[in-house]
């Protein structure tokens, strides 16, 4: 079952080949991971300080306890635990953020 993913870009994220790259990766991921919660993305456009980083990304949040949880008191990525809890747990909020590197110099190539 493929998932429904749904990207949010920055004011500042350029138009062209950075978001071409990250809808193509997001339209491979919604083949990987099954949800029946739309999965939010956050992409922002932002100098990694590392000419060599494409991007880094991590959970908007880690919650707890929540109904649907396997174990307790344990933190699970957002888009996971509204997966497991069969709701959205934080509104429209995004689940995961993605920072795109400014920085980045090398270019990359899509092939399709």
């Amino acid at each position: 079952m493929a998932s429904t993913w749904s990207i949010q870009y920055s004011d500042n994220f350029p138009a062209g080949d950075a978001g071409t790259a990250l809808q193509y990766a997001v339209d491979i991921w919604r083949f990987y991971v099954s949800s029946t919660q739309t999965i939010r993305v956050q992409a922002d456009w932002a100098d990694l300080n590392d000419s060599k980083a494409l991007a880094e990304a991590w959970p908007a949040y880690l919650p707890r306890n929540f109904t649907g949880a396997p174990q307790s008191n344990t933190g699970y990525p957002i888009a996971l635990a509204e997966m497991l809890a069969g709701q959205q747990m934080y509104g429209d909020s995004a689940d995961i953020i993605i920072s795109v590197n400014s920085a980045q110099t090398n270019t990359v190539a899509i092939h399709q």
